[in-house]
């Protein structure tokens, strides 16, 4: 069984140029490390979801950071699960105890 690395970067990355410099940054830690028993899973928030996918880091997948169970509609703000599917996620991080309260 695989070990599931997931990176939730919240609300840390501000800008395109930070998103890009965490990218630049994961990609030269990534050099030469040996991830076969492992699969990194980035969630970056929604908006920089296609800055990451750009990137192709190697052996890293895109997730989302929340999703809503309603697939479209009018709701303000929500993503779906066909929009978190359409940037190119396969998983999603659901139940945040920030959201919980």
């Amino acid at each position: 069984m695989k070990k599931l690395i997931v990176a939730n970067l919240k609300m840390h990355l501000q800008s395109s140029q930070e998103s890009e410099q965490y990218l630049k940054l994961l990609q030269k830690e990534m050099v030469g490390k040996k991830l076969n028993n492992c699969e990194i899973i980035l969630c970056p928030p929604f908006i920089n979801i296609g800055t990451f996918k750009q990137a192709k880091i190697r052996k890293a997948q895109l997730g989302g950071q929340n999703m809503f169970w309603e697939s479209k509609g009018s709701y303000t703000g929500e993503i779906s699960p066909l929009m978190l599917k359409n940037y190119g996620c396969e998983y999603v991080i659901l139940g945040h105890s920030e959201r919980r309260k």
